[in-house]
């Protein structure tokens, strides 16, 4: 009988017990007479020496092992977020994946990125909750979590009523015979229909073999083609050979055949870190081959496609050497440490080694690594986020480049997107296929960066509208300078925006800590909501921006003495809060990058001539092909146009009464009669979130850092001074993240209305809620500088005031106020001291 090949994956956020896992299913098949341990380091898999002295997984590795009628090819995969890369790569050689959760911890941020790459990837998943030898986890709360925040589908399969009801065909069979079918089970699993659940202690061996069984008999085997297929997700190198692991996904590959011209020396079947020599290798097995120089991890044989990552490092670092040291010799060395590892970047300019890394922990593992290989002492300076680059509108970019003996002219269309980087061949087939696989291989093979800090392109797709070539001059390479030049000429017409990576964290925290976080989280602009975790701690979510919250765990660890926990995980890149900032220190000039240019250059009487990026269209040979719409029309195809006149009208009927009109209001100068007069029709209400307040108005935040109270009472005696002169109904709503009750608490002071929320309950849903109420009765304002928060608002077709507003308005106010006082006031006297004690001294 012919045993089905099945290649899995462990796949975990750290110290979720993915080791100790793959240790008691090489036990339970007796692959290993004994289980290893993590903290004794004598794990099978963990035999490179940084691996036993960091009791994590650094690099993927491989074993095999068989149990029942099927063979496992197993991948073991790193855990910790900074190797998140090592583990993407061995995700397109997976046929399935296991995850494996902490019942302590549940789902982490990065459990969430592991199970979105497998959605994104098409790969079935197994879950198996581990450490559930613990007392005091709860199996229906844990698997309510799962279902919350990775999908609906995970499904307990001791559940076998859940189970039949999650599929019609599953539960007729269920009805008649009273058993589950294995067949339909591992149909649903494999269509990504139903993610299977299994609870139970790798440690302990609790339910391990249960979950093995369910492996073997709920795994099916793809239909592999005839013809030669394989996918590269790894390269290595012993000393100075290069291997190359791949996984055979169609045919069959034997030693001394070739590979685009090049011959395969070995195959290599690996087992732990042993191997066994093959001479064929048939399909479903994953093999190291020794022979091949032209290759990269990633890269896909035959049919098969090239792998991605999606996954990026968003902190870039400088390569200190030590004196004596040739930079460039050293760079040339790293390349074997760049081929491995693709996600570094290595790049060398003007004598600077710089390459691109997840974290701190990368930095160690690898300066240990260079150390044993090249016997070199490097260090790393001070890590540079990574930016991004992006554009908010399609634009056509035109390339030409034609000098003497050369000639090629490209026209792009640049378009953003939501996500990634897509290259589309929009000219279609003609006498010219050639030249277009040239060019889709030259724009796919480019390093694609920005204008504004020279950052790389993202979220944007590039597709060949045209080109024209030269029957005797064109060549391949003139085609990739016609494509570098389009690309800089496109960004040059259109707006740009510079981006920059956020984290999702969770902070665990004691309850004695909390407002120190939650002050220090609103400093660094985080958005966050706040939950109870047992009867001192409480558990905080949210994101910001990674400038901002670069330095948090080491703050955080400082001041809770280091007792509160924090999990970071990067989860891409947004708009930059501060982009005049950001590309005011990279000082970066598109103009004069001769690396880049955005201009052309064009033949003229036996000479070339270099074109700026304002005149390319003068000199073009080929028309634009995609043409815009400038102006926004209404669906009757009318231009819509508002006069000054009308501009005037609306001005004077919305914002002053009507037997003031004002000619220029730009001239007139506020007085406190008109401020207090505006006409209205409605009463005006204000809502106010207070902590956004007292965080956002300068004196106020000064206060807060040393007596929060006083903070809140001096904003609220503010508010009443503003209600009166101001609004009819005012508000300030508090987040009460201390108080354990299940209702608000509300009172009245100064003639306002002081609310303090749900204690699981934030300002920001308050007021969202407390603005749709209101709206029928009142003119709605709401106080904040949350952007979410503002559109929310704006959609409930409620007005909006920024804290800068409120704090501008309130200084006017009294202002007028003053004034107002001042005239009204016709004597002023002047006291003397001795006039003053008469009335003191005694007769």
């Amino acid at each position: 009988m012919t045993m089905k090949k099945i290649t899995i994956g462990m796949l975990a956020h750290v110290d979720a017990g993915k080791t100790t896992l793959t240790e008691s299913f090489l036990y339970l098949s007796k692959k290993i007479r004994s289980m290893g341990r993590v903290d004794k380091g004598n794990t099978f898999l963990d035999y490179d020496k940084q691996e036993r002295q960091r009791g994590i997984t650094i690099f993927s590795k491989q074993v095999i092992f068989s149990y029942g009628d099927t063979q496992f090819f197993l991948l073991d995969t790193p855990g910790h977020v900074d190797f998140s890369s090592e583990m993407e790569r061995t995700l397109s050689v997976l046929d399935y994946g296991i995850m494996i959760i902490s019942a302590l911890d549940g789902v982490q941020s990065h459990t969430k990125t592991i199970f979105e790459l497998l959605k994104l990837y098409h790969k079935p998943c197994f879950i198996f909750v581990n450490k559930m030898d613990v007392d005091y986890v709860d199996k229906h709360d844990l698997l309510k979590n799962l279902q919350q925040q990775l999908d609906v589908n995970c499904i307990d399969m001791e559940d076998e009523e859940s189970v039949a009801c999650h599929d019609e065909k599953l539960l007729s069979r269920y009805l008649a015979t009273n058993q589950l079918d294995t067949t339909l089970i591992a149909d649903n699993i494999a269509k990504r229909r139903l993610f299977p659940v299994y609870f139970g202690s790798a440690l302990k061996l609790m339910k391990v073999e249960k979950f093995m069984q369910a492996l073997a008999d709920h795994t099916i085997m793809p239909n592999y083609p005839e013809e030669f297929r394989a996918q590269i997700f790894k390269i290595s190198y012993e000393a100075n050979t290069k291997l190359t692991h791949m996984k055979i996904t169609g045919g069959s590959l034997r030693v001394k055949s070739y590979i685009n011209d090049e011959k395969v020396d070995q195959i290599r079947l690996y087992d732990g870190a042993k191997f066994s020599l093959c001479e064929e290798a048939s399909s479903g097995s994953v093999v190291a081959i020794k022979g091949l120089e032209k290759v990269y991890a990633g890269m896909g044989l035959g049919a098969q496609a090239d792998h991605k990552l999606q996954l990026s490092s968003y902190m870039r670092y400088e390569l200190i050497l030590e004196k004596g040291c040739d930079p460039y010799n050293i760079y040339r060395m790293l390349q074997k440490v760049q081929d491995e590892d693709p996600s570094l970047q290595l790049s060398y300019d003007q004598g600077k080694i710089h390459l691109s890394l997840m974290g701190e922990v990368q930095t160690e593992i690898l300066s240990n690594m260079i150390k044993e290989r090249f016997g070199i002492n490097v260090s790393f300076g001070d890590g540079e986020i990574s930016y991004g680059e992006t554009i908010t509108n399609a634009v056509e970019g035109v390339g030409h480049f034609e000098p003497l003996r050369h000639y090629a002219e490209v026209h792009l269309l640049l378009e953003p997107i939501e996500k990634g980087v897509e290259f589309v061949n929009a000219v279609g087939n003609n006498d010219d296929m050639h030249y277009q696989n040239v060019i889709m291989n030259h724009l796919q093979s480019m390093e694609l960066k920005g204008i504004l800090t020279n950052s790389p392109l993202m979220n944007i797709r590039i597709s060949l509208l045209g080109f024209k070539a030269h029957l005797k001059h064109s060549e391949p390479n003139d085609f990739k300078e016609a494509c570098q030049r389009a690309i800089r000429h496109g960004l040059m017409r259109t707006s740009n925006i510079l981006l920059e990576p956020y984290y999702d964290f969770v902070i665990t925290s004691a309850n004695i800590y909390l407002s120190k976080i939650l002050f220090e989280l609103e400093q660094r602009k985080a958005q966050f909501t706040v939950s109870a975790h047992g009867n001192d701690h409480s558990i905080i979510k949210g994101e910001g921006s990674m400038a901002n919250l670069l330095d948090i765990p080491r703050e955080l660890l400082a001041y809770t003495k280091g007792t509160a926990k924090i999990n970071l995980d990067v989860k891409g890149y947004r708009p930059c809060e501060e982009p005049d900032k950001v590309v005011s220190l990279h000082a970066y000039d598109p103009d004069h990058d001769a690396q880049n240019p955005s201009g052309s250059i064009f033949c003229k009487q036996g000479a070339g001539f270099y074109v700026e990026y304002q005149e390319v269209e003068n000199y073009m040979h080929l028309p634009y092909f995609f043409h815009p719409v400038k102006d926004s029309l209404l669906p009757d195809g009318n231009k819509h146009k508002i006069s000054d006149a009308e501009l005037q009208r609306v001005w004077n009927n919305t914002y002053r009464s009507t037997d003031k009109k004002i000619k220029n209001p730009k001239q007139k100068k506020d007085t406190f009669d008109e401020y207090h007069d505006i006409k209205v029709s409605k009463p005006q209400c204000l809502l106010v979130d207070g902590y956004n307040v007292i965080f956002g108005w300068d004196d106020l935040k000064k206060l807060a850092k040393d007596n929060l109270d006083m903070a809140r009472n001096r904003l609220l005696d503010r508010m009443a001074e503003y209600k009166a002169y101001r609004y009819d109904l005012l508000i300030v709503v508090f987040d009460a993240y201390k108080l354990d009750t299940n209702k608000e608490r509300v009172y009245e002071d100064h003639d306002i209305f002081v609310v303090y929320t749900k204690g699981k309950q934030t300002a920001d849903t308050y007021i969202e809620k407390a603005v749709g109420k209101l709206n029928k009765d009142y003119l709605v304002t709401v106080v904040t500088s949350d952007n979410l928060e503002q559109l929310t608002i704006m959609q409930q077709k409620a007005h909006r005031m920024s804290v800068r507003e409120l704090q501008k308005d309130y200084a006017l106010l009294k202002r007028m106020l003053h004034e107002k006082l001042q005239k009204e006031r016709t004597v002023f006297y002047n006291h003397s001291l001795k006039d003053i004690m008469k009335y003191f001294q005694e007769d």
